[in-house]
């Protein structure tokens, strides 16, 4: 009797064995080293090509940006001016400093001269930019594309909507 006949069929069984200088489970009985190991590494390709699809498909459905990263950027509005037709151009700029949201606007269709905001807020998708010197406020909310922020403007006693663009860049 030779000894090919008296193993036992190969099975699958789950005994801890070393392999290549790591505890590894055995995934064929009796099957030689080689084979195990070949075995263990179509298993470890299969996870890790299985981890990889799970967090691409996990990115594809992750929430957008949070508005803090969305917001930096140069947007364009336009407020309703005092004769009928007239349109007031307001250009607001967002910069990150030192981790810090600041931002500035100015109307070329006024003075043209940069005000700073002394605050800007948010808050989930809400945004809200307040200028001292002006007396004037905005608040809105960002569009889920970060294309664009839409909601109120208030200076003294004037209140009107206003929708900012985010500026194309060229």
């Amino acid at each position: 009797m030779d000894s090919a006949s008296n193993r036992l069929p190969t099975t699958l069984c789950r005994r801890p064995e070393r392999i290549g200088g790591r505890a590894r489970t055995a995934l064929l009985h009796n099957a030689p080293a080689e084979k195990q190991e070949a075995a263990l590494s179509g298993y470890r390709v299969a996870t890790l090509v299985m981890v990889f699809a799970l967090s691409c498909a996990g990115a594809a459905l992750a929430d957008p940006a949070p508005l803090e990263v969305q917001l930096p950027g140069v947007w364009q509005g336009e407020l309703p001016g005092e004769e009928p037709g007239e349109k007031i151009r307001l250009i607001l700029t967002v910069v990150r400093e030192r981790g810090i949201l600041v931002a500035r606007m100015r109307s070329p269709d006024q003075d043209n001269v940069d005000r700073i905001a002394q605050s800007v807020r948010v808050t989930d998708r809400r945004v809200e930019i307040y200028l001292v010197f002006m007396t004037a406020a905005f608040d809105g909310t960002m569009s889920d594309d970060g294309s664009e922020m839409r909601g109120t403007w208030k200076q003294h006693e004037y209140t009107a909507p206003l929708a900012f663009r985010r500026a194309v860049t060229q």
